[in-house]
């Protein structure tokens, strides 16, 4: 183990000794919460923070502190029921703090309860609106939903909001946001042909048609894209 990664065992367990003297400190529990927020110490940090809710009072900014960390180790341990109550519990003394809503969200989605999720999601970057994740998982349930035109433009705020220098993220939302755009010009495209050609088999994704028939259904897409378009303007 290199000197860096001993310094920070060494202050991980400082503080964890700290906490078991002086339960409920504030300062002690943001701290580690902190430190294993950014390591990702997931079971560690319910094995820690667990503990403190005896020692803190309900309702208060600490108690929603401890329980959003909970909430969150509990998501990452695949324990998306108790983190959704763990949230429930944060939000009702911190309601305005965007990533609880974040949380309740991704929690919500892993239960398959989409418009749920969408409107915490819908809170998170309203608090939020540069957190590119909100915007992320937002465009992710609703493509889910099938409103593939709002999924495209939250995917796209959220490439904005991404720094391109971290790659990894950069493409994982780049792949996100191609699937969507491909699935909406499949479904612009079929939704052209069945207006042109009703009785007509849909056009297989990829494939295109003999000359004459694509040019009509490019000019038939066009079409059915500025009526969409008057009848949003018209509202």
């Amino acid at each position: 183990m290199g000197a860096h990664h001993q310094g920070l065992a060494l202050r991980r367990e400082t503080l964890l000794e700290s906490l078991r003297r002086f339960p409920g400190d504030a300062g002690m529990i943001q701290r580690l919460g902190q430190e294993l927020e950014a390591s990702g110490d997931w079971p560690l940090m319910v094995e820690a923070l667990q503990p403190q809710l005896q020692h803190v009072k309900a309702g208060t900014p600490l108690e929603a502190q401890i329980t959003y960390l909970l909430a969150k180790a509990s998501l990452e341990l695949g324990d998306e029921r108790r983190s959704l109550a763990l949230i429930g519990r944060s939000l009702l003394g911190r309601p305005d703090f965007a990533f609880s809503h974040h949380i309740k969200g991704r929690a919500l989605a892993r239960l398959q309860r989409c418009a749920e999720a969408i409107a915490a999601q819908q809170r998170c970057v309203e608090l939020a609106p540069t957190f590119c994740w909100g915007w992320f998982e937002l465009g992710c349930q609703l493509r889910h939903q099938g409103d593939l035109e709002q999924a495209m433009g939250s995917l796209r705020r959220a490439l904005a909001l991404q720094p391109a220098e971290n790659q990894h993220h950069h493409r994982l939302i780049e792949r996100a946001l191609g699937e969507v755009e491909a699935e909406l010009a499949q479904r612009e495209r079929q939704e052209a042909a069945l207006s042109l050609w009703p009785d007509r088999a849909l056009v297989p994704q990829g494939q295109r048609l003999p000359s004459l028939d694509e040019i009509e259904l490019q000019l038939e897409q066009f079409r059915l894209f500025l009526h969409r378009h008057e009848a949003r303007r018209s509202r």
